[in-house]
C-alpha cells in the first residue's frame, strides 16, 4: 500500500473515532508532506496544531500506520503552507553576518483554533422581527438560513441566488435532520414565509462534467433580505394612505406620495413603525408594492417613486443592525445539546440584544428585556411555561440566566410594574473537543459527558455559578449607577422599550407647521388617531369611506374632535369610551359631527380651542370675548378639571 492511501486511511479510522468538532478542528486539515524512511511527515496549519498533535495522537497515528502497512512506522508533525511544502522553522536563512531571526506568527488561542470565531453567518437585524411579529417560526427561520448559506457565495460573487441546491447543502446550517428538512418542503412552492421559493424550471445547460446529485436536486430561489413584516407593511399602508388620501389628483398624489417617502427616509423606523395596527391578511413583500396598491398604480412605477421607496426599505432593512452567529454555535453547539429552533434563536435573539456601552466599547452580558420571559416567548413563539423551563435545564442555562432584581442596586421604580428582567447571557462557545478527550464512551453517554463539561464551562457547579452570577450582577449594578438613563446607550437603540416612541410629523403636519401657530393650524387627522391610540384597520376604514364620498381629510378629523367633545359634554355624561363613539360614529356616517354647539367649537382652528381650555383651567376664560367662548362655557365650564385636562390630552397630547 502507498503512503496516500495508507494515510487516507489512517484518516477515515481517526474520523470514526474521534468526536466530530475535535476531527474538524485539528486532523481534517492535514496533509501528507512526505513518506521517507519509514517515516510519515504530516502538515499542518501551524505550531499550536503541531504540539496538539505531538501530545495527543502521535501515538495513536504510529499505531495505526504500522498496522496499515505491516512494518514499524515514525510519524512527525510540521508546520505547511497553503500547497502542503513543509515551511522551515530554523534560522538557516539569516544573513551571513549571523543577523536577523525567523519569527514563528502563533495567530490564535485554543478557543479561536476550534471555534473560528471569524467564521460566522450574518444576517439583517431585522431578520428578528420577522420572529418578533410571529410571521416566521423559528423552525422556518432556520430553514431560511440554511439555504441562505447555500446560496451564499454564488451571491457575493454576482451570480445570482438560483441554483440547484441538495438537500445535505441546505440543512448544514438549517439544524434540522434529513426527515425534518423533508417535512418542511412537503408540498410546498414557498418556503419560510416566502423567502425561498421552489423554482419549476430545470437548471440551464452547462458545459464541462456535470453532478448528477446536483442535477437532481430542487431548484430554489433565495431572497437574502428579509421582506418587511406584516404589521410594518400595515403602519407603513395607514401611514401612505393617509398622506395619499389628501390628494385631488393623480398628479397630485403623486407629488405628495414622492414627499411622505422621502420624509419617511429621513426617519429613524422606531419612530414611527412602533405603532399598534391591525394587520390584514395580504403581505405585501416591498414598499414599492404598497405604494402600488395605495395609489392604484398598474402597469410601470414612475422611476421617482420607485427609486424612493427602495431607499425607505433600504433605510428599514438596515436600521437594526447585524446579526453575527458563528459557524461552530450552529454546526457543532446545536446539533450535539441538542438545541431546539426557538431555544437556538432565543439564544441568538438574547445575544444580539445584549447591552454595548459605548463609553468604553464593552460588549456587556446582559439584556435587558421589558416583559422578561413573556417577551422572550413571544420573540420566538412559545409560551412563558416553555422558556421557564428552558431556564432550569442545562442546555440553555449554559448560555442563558435569569438575574433576581431584588438583588440589584439602583434598578428604576417602574420595572417591576412593566415586567422587566435581565437576563445574563453567555457570548463564549462551549470547547466540545474538550469533553471527550481520552474517553471511551457508548455513544449514548457522550452527550452526558459533554453537557457535564458545559456545566463546569458555563460555571453552574455550585459555587462556581453563585461566582459567575454575582459578578455578572456587580457588573449590571455598576453600570446602571453611571447614568440616570442607563438605557440611553443600548446596542439596538431602535428596540428600547422604554423610550416610548411617537410617529414622525406626517407631511400635512409638517406644512402645518409652517401656518398659524406651530402644528395647532389645523386639526391632523394622523395625530388625533395616534393621540387616541385608534386601531390602525379602523382608521384605515374611516379614509377609505371619506375618500369614496369625496370628502376632503380634514372634515373627517374635525367630524372626530366633535364627537369627542360630545362625549365629555353634558350630553354624553354615561360615555365611558369617548374614542370608541367617535369612531364609530364616523363609520356610521362620515359626513357628520356631533351637530350643533360641538360642531362649532371643532371648527375653531385647534390653538384656539386649547386657548378656550387653558383659560378655563386657569380660571380666566371670558365669555363675552366671543361667541364660541359662550358656547364652551356652557357646556364645559362645570367640568371637573381632571376631565378637561383629559379632553385636552386627547386632542393635543401632552
Amino acid at each position: 500500500m502507498n503512503a496516500e492511501t495508507a494515510w487516507q486511511s489512517a484518516l477515515g479510522q481517526l474520523q470514526m473515532d474521534m468526536p466530530k468538532a475535535s476531527f474538524d478542528t485539528w486532523v481534517r486539515d492535514t496533509t501528507l508532506v512526505s513518506y521517507q524512511d519509514d517515516t510519515f511527515t504530516i502538515g499542518v496549519r501551524n505550531a499550536y496544531a503541531r504540539d496538539w498533535l505531538e501530545n495527543r495522537l502521535s501515538s495513536t497515528l504510529t499505531r495505526l500506520l504500522t498496522g496499515i502497512m505491516n512494518r514499524d512506522v515514525d510519524v512527525q508533525f510540521v508546520v505547511a503552507d497553503a500547497d502542503g511544502e513543509a515551511v522551515e522553522e530554523t534560522q538557516e536563512d539569516s544573513n551571513s553576518n549571523g543577523e536577523g531571526f525567523t519569527a514563528e506568527v502563533v495567530d490564535a488561542t485554543r478557543y479561536s483554533e476550534e471555534v473560528h470565531p471569524d467564521r460566522i453567518v450574518l444576517i439583517p437585524g431585522y431578520s428578528l422581527r420577522l420572529l418578533e411579529h410571529g410571521d416566521l417560526t423559528a423552525k422556518e427561520m432556520s430553514l431560511w438560513l440554511g439555504f441562505r448559506q447555500a446560496v451564499y457565495s454564488k451571491w457575493k460573487k454576482g451570480q445570482g441566488t438560483v441554483k440547484n441546491i441538495p438537500h445535505w447543502e441546505a440543512m448544514r446550517f438549517a439544524m434540522m435532520s434529513r426527515a425534518s428538512y423533508f417535512r418542511e418542503l412537503s408540498g410546498r412552492e414557498n418556503l419560510a414565509g416566502g423567502l425561498v421559493e421552489i423554482v419549476p424550471e430545470p437548471a440551464p445547460p452547462t458545459g464541462g462534467k456535470t453532478n448528477r446529485r446536483f442535477e437532481c436536486a430542487n431548484r430554489f430561489r433565495v431572497h437574502m433580505t428579509p421582506r418587511l413584516t406584516r404589521k410594518d407593511c400595515a403602519v407603513l399602508e395607514m401611514i401612505l394612505y393617509a398622506e395619499a388620501s389628501m390628494a385631488a389628483t393623480r398628479e397630485e398624489g403623486h407629488q405628495i406620495m414622492l414627499a411622505a417617502l422621502k420624509d419617511l427616509a429621513g426617519h429613524d423606523p422606531a419612530e414611527y413603525l412602533e405603532q399598534n395596527v391591525e394587520t390584514g391578511k395580504a403581505w405585501p413583500r416591498s414598499v414599492l408594492e404598497i405604494v402600488r396598491r395605495v395609489l392604484g398604480i398598474e402597469g410601470d412605477m414612475p422611476d421617482d417613486l420607485a427609486d424612493a421607496a427602495e431607499q425607505v426599505f433600504d433605510r428599514i432593512i438596515n436600521a437594526y443592525g447585524k446579526v453575527l452567529i458563528t459557524h461552530y454555535f450552529l454546526r457543532e453547539v446545536v446539533p450535539v445539546l441538542k438545541l431546539t429552533h426557538p431555544q437556538t434563536w432565543a439564544i441568538i435573539a438574547l445575544r444580539d440584544r445584549c447591552w454595548f456601552d459605548y463609553d468604553t466599547n464593552t460588549q456587556k452580558e446582559y439584556a435587558i428585556v421589558t416583559g422578561g420571559s413573556n417577551t422572550l416567548a413571544r420573540w420566538v413563539g412559545v409560551t412563558r411555561e416553555s422558556v421557564e423551563d428552558w431556564l432550569a435545564k442545562l442546555e440553555f442555562s449554559a448560555f442563558v440566566l435569569k438575574a433576581d432584581l431584588n438583588k440589584i442596586e439602583n434598578i428604576p421604580e417602574d420595572w417591576h410594574a412593566k415586567g422587566v428582567e435581565i437576563f445574563l447571557v453567555n457570548h463564549q462557545e462551549p470547547l466540545l473537543s474538550e469533553t471527550l478527550e481520552g474517553i471511551e464512551l457508548p455513544a449514548g453517554e457522550k452527550r452526558d459527558s459533554i453537557l457535564g463539561k458545559v456545566r463546569l464551562l458555563s460555571g453552574k457547579s455550585e459555587t462556581q455559578f453563585q461566582e459567575k452570577r454575582d459578578s455578572l450582577l456587580g457588573k449590571v449594578r455598576l453600570d446602571l449607577r453611571k447614568s440616570e438613563t442607563p438605557l440611553n446607550n443600548l446596542n439596538k437603540p431602535l428596540l428600547n422599550p422604554y423610550k416610548p416612541l411617537e410617529s414622525p410629523p406626517t407631511a400635512a403636519a409638517q406644512s402645518a407647521r409652517r401656518v398659524g401657530v406651530g402644528s395647532m393650524a389645523f386639526w391632523d387627522f394622523n395625530f388625533l388617531m395616534t393621540n387616541n391610540a385608534v386601531d390602525g384597520g379602523a382608521a384605515m376604514n374611516l379614509l377609505r369611506i371619506n375618500k369614496e364620498f369625496g370628502r376632503d381629510i380634514s372634515s373627517l378629523a374635525r367630524g372626530f374632535v366633535s364627537w369627542l367633545l360630545y362625549a365629555y359634554s353634558p350630553s354624553g355624561t354615561k360615555i365611558t369610551d369617548p374614542v370608541g363613539l367617535a369612531v364609530r360614529r364616523l363609520q356610521e356616517n362620515v359626513h357628520a359631527g356631533a351637530g350643533g354647539d360641538l360642531d362649532r367649537l371643532a371648527d375653531l382652528k385647534p390653538y384656539e380651542l386649547r386657548a378656550l381650555i387653558d383659560a378655563d383651567l386657569a380660571g380666566k376664560l371670558d365669555t363675552e370675548a366671543s361667541i364660541e367662548a359662550e358656547i364652551y362655557a356652557v357646556n364645559f365650564a362645570s367640568l371637573r378639571d381632571e376631565y378637561k385636562r383629559q379632553l385636552r390630552r386627547r386632542l393635543f397630547g401632552a
